[in-house]
């Protein structure tokens, strides 16, 4: 009885447990694993063949078979049943009906290969392009889902109750067959309890060519408390979910390099949903076909860096008065379709904002030159001063005469700038240039 045989009817025993065992630690550590439609030479040299028949279930017995993660002294963290381990699937299309779950508190490296496209596809079934692909028809539309630990627990000295459960995942295209019904509070991709690791090289679209609707919420969520440990998200696509394509709740984490694309609940869905915590940086985002870029809460200031929105209601939305009570937000280097919302309750005059462009406007929207004419026997003259906010600077001044003991001042508001005189302008008018500073 082969060992696949074994785990998939159930008797594996210690036995096979100690094969996988010595897979985890030979060839570079890695179990290798056959999709049903890799090559012949590639299965001659896999560790498990898969069948296309609810892999996921093969998939979840091998990472209960890998070998339990010890309880280190230094850690202090004391847990049950956690893994650890390295797997890594060669080409081919992995098919899955249930989610890969693996159990809480584990640390594992899953790698695909090859390097999957990050276009959105209509008809994803069809789609296969080369590399690893795991496509899922769950009917919860879940591909990949860890959980918090919850057992027994000790501190492990800084404050952290929290076991690390680590998590490298990578080179893998995620496709999910649209379910048939609206799904609730669920993402492709859920990323719980991972304290520590880097998410990178994956894309995670879902399958809309028999349902129209998107109809699962999220693309990718990762939510894993306070812990003090480092994160990371990059180089990843996420297309045609509901409500959000990628979003975030933890401390830092570091995102850069991804896209979020038709998520199209309307104008309330976004591509970034982030519950901004200490330590947290994005940079080269793009968000495009959705309603909010950037939705953001939290108690700690938003730092954005050189991200590109495009066909958004608006790119930006401090979304709660937590984040609106801030300051020192950055937004740097950034090309917005529109105004950031920083909110009714938002200080105006506590802000970081610099070289940002206004999407297909070439004035700069932290710093502007503009000119204001007042016509002949006006007393005023107005333009837009194309910033981001309201100016913290500003002056005037004017390019003739503007007549015997006439004044003349400058007023801002949010967009506009105006140039009022005490007088009627002489003949001929009078133009100013104007100079404005948000930054």
């Amino acid at each position: 009885m082969t060992v696949l045989t074994q785990i998939l009817n159930g008797s594996a025993g210690a036995d096979v447990r100690e094969t996988l065992n010595a897979w985890s630690k030979g060839r570079d550590s890695a179990i290798l694993i056959a999709p049903a439609d890799a090559p012949a030479y590639v299965k001659d040299r896999a560790d498990v063949v898969l069948t296309g028949t609810n892999d996921a279930s093969v998939i979840n017995s091998v990472i209960n078979n890998l070998p339990v993660l010890p309880n280190f002294e230094r850690s202090k963290v004391l847990v049950t049943g956690a893994k650890y381990g390295f797997l890594r699937f060669a080409p081919g299309r992995v098919l899955l009906s249930e989610p890969i779950a693996p159990p809480a508190a584990s640390v594992l490296r899953i790698e695909g290969a090859g390097l999957p496209s990050w276009r959105p596809i209509d008809t994803v079934q069809n789609a296969f392009e080369g590399g690893t692909q795991f496509y899922s028809t769950a009917p919860t539309g879940e591909i990949f889902l860890t959980s918090q630990y919850t057992g027994n627990r000790t501190d492990d000295g800084l404050s952290n109750t929290i076991p690390v459960m680590g998590l490298d995942l990578s080179h893998i295209d995620f496709r999910v067959f649209n379910p048939a019904t609206t799904q609730s509070g669920k993402a492709a991709i859920t990323l719980d309890g991972v304290t520590t690791g880097e998410v990178s090289r994956i894309n995670v679209h879902a399958d809309k060519s028999v349902n129209a609707l998107a109809r699962i919420p999220q693309g990718i969520r990762w939510s894993a408390g306070a812990r003090t440990d480092r994160k990371a998200m990059r180089s990843i696509a996420v297309t045609d979910f509901r409500d959000a394509g990628v979003v975030t709740s933890t401390t830092h984490l570091h995102m850069e390099l991804i896209a979020a694309a038709r998520i199209t609940d309307g104008t309330s869905s976004c591509g970034f949903q982030i519950a901004h915590d200490q330590d947290c940086t994005y940079e080269q985002l793009h968000a495009f076909s959705t309603g909010i870029g950037i939705k953001a809460t939290g108690g700690q200031p938003l730092d954005i860096k050189s991200i590109h929105f495009e066909s958004l209601s608006e790119p930006v939305r401090l979304n709660d008065a937590a984040a609106q009570a801030l300051v020192n937000h950055r937004i740097q280097r950034c090309e917005l379709n529109g105004d950031v919302d920083w909110g009714t309750g938002y200080l105006s005059t506590n802000f970081i904002v610099d070289q940002v462009v206004k999407f297909n406007q070439p004035s700069l929207r932290t710093r502007n030159r503009i000119q204001i004419t007042v016509a002949a026997g006006a007393t005023s003259g107005s333009a837009n001063h194309n910033l981001i906010a309201a100016p913290k600077s500003q002056n005037a001044s004017a390019r003739a005469d503007i007549g015997s003991g006439n004044r003349a001042w400058l007023t801002t508001t949010a967009t506009q700038a105006t140039v009022t005189l005490a007088a009627a302008a002489p003949a001929g008018g009078v133009v100013f240039d104007v100079y404005v500073e948000c930054a």
